[in-house]
Protein backbone atom coordinates (compact mmCIF):
# COMPACT_ATOMS: atom_id res chain seq x y z
CA UNK A 1 0.00 0.00 0.00
CA UNK A 2 1.49 3.51 -0.60
CA UNK A 3 0.27 6.80 0.69
CA UNK A 4 1.38 10.11 -0.71
CA UNK A 5 0.75 13.33 0.67
CA UNK A 6 1.00 16.34 -1.38
CA UNK A 7 2.00 18.86 1.19
CA UNK A 8 2.20 21.50 -1.53
CA UNK A 9 2.16 21.97 -5.75
CA UNK A 10 0.15 18.96 -7.50
CA UNK A 11 1.07 15.56 -9.26
CA UNK A 12 -0.88 13.57 -11.54
CA UNK A 13 -1.21 9.63 -10.99
CA UNK A 14 -2.32 7.02 -13.76
CA UNK A 15 -4.24 4.02 -11.55
CA UNK A 16 -6.48 1.54 -13.98
CA UNK A 17 -6.95 3.87 -17.10
CA UNK A 18 -8.21 6.92 -14.98
CA UNK A 19 -5.99 10.40 -14.54
CA UNK A 20 -5.95 11.69 -10.91
CA UNK A 21 -4.86 15.32 -10.28
CA UNK A 22 -3.45 15.68 -6.16
CA UNK A 23 -2.92 19.07 -5.54
CA UNK A 24 -1.36 20.69 -2.01
CA UNK A 25 -2.66 19.21 1.32
CA UNK A 26 -4.21 16.16 -0.01
CA UNK A 27 -3.67 11.86 -0.09
CA UNK A 28 -3.53 9.57 -2.58
CA UNK A 29 -3.31 5.94 -1.78
CA UNK A 30 -2.83 2.93 -3.80
CA UNK A 31 -3.80 -0.67 -3.03
CA UNK A 32 -1.45 -3.51 -3.34
CA UNK A 33 -1.19 -5.01 -6.40
CA UNK A 34 -2.96 -1.94 -8.24
CA UNK A 35 -0.45 -0.80 -11.15
CA UNK A 36 0.40 2.86 -11.13
CA UNK A 37 2.51 5.71 -12.15
CA UNK A 38 2.05 9.11 -13.53
CA UNK A 39 0.68 7.88 -17.12
CA UNK A 40 1.59 10.65 -19.76
CA UNK A 41 2.55 13.28 -16.74
CA UNK A 42 5.91 14.64 -15.97
CA UNK A 43 6.29 14.82 -12.17
CA UNK A 44 6.38 18.79 -11.75
CA UNK A 45 7.32 20.50 -8.36
CA UNK A 46 5.82 19.57 -5.13
CA UNK A 47 7.04 18.98 -1.82
CA UNK A 48 5.66 14.70 -1.34
CA UNK A 49 5.49 12.93 1.50
CA UNK A 50 6.07 9.00 0.84
CA UNK A 51 4.99 5.91 2.68
CA UNK A 52 4.94 2.48 1.60
CA UNK A 53 2.98 -0.01 3.84
CA UNK A 54 3.34 -3.94 3.89
CA UNK A 55 -0.04 -4.98 4.63
CA UNK A 56 -0.55 -8.59 6.10
CA UNK A 57 -2.01 -11.26 3.82
CA UNK A 58 -4.59 -12.47 6.01
CA UNK A 59 -7.31 -9.30 6.01
CA UNK A 60 -7.27 -7.15 9.33
CA UNK A 61 -6.84 -3.91 11.21
CA UNK A 62 -4.15 -1.57 11.39
CA UNK A 63 -3.16 -1.51 15.00
CA UNK A 64 -4.89 1.21 17.31
CA UNK A 65 -7.68 0.79 14.56
CA UNK A 66 -10.00 -1.43 15.31
CA UNK A 67 -13.25 -1.50 14.60
CA UNK A 68 -12.57 1.11 11.46
CA UNK A 69 -12.44 -0.35 8.17
CA UNK A 70 -10.57 1.57 4.81
CA UNK A 71 -12.87 1.62 2.31
CA UNK A 72 -11.47 2.17 -1.22
CA UNK A 73 -13.00 4.80 -3.81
Amino acid sequence: MEICHIVKGERFYHVDGRDYRVLGNEVFVTWPGEVHGSGVFPHGRATLLWLQVRLPVRPGTFPGMQGLSLIHL
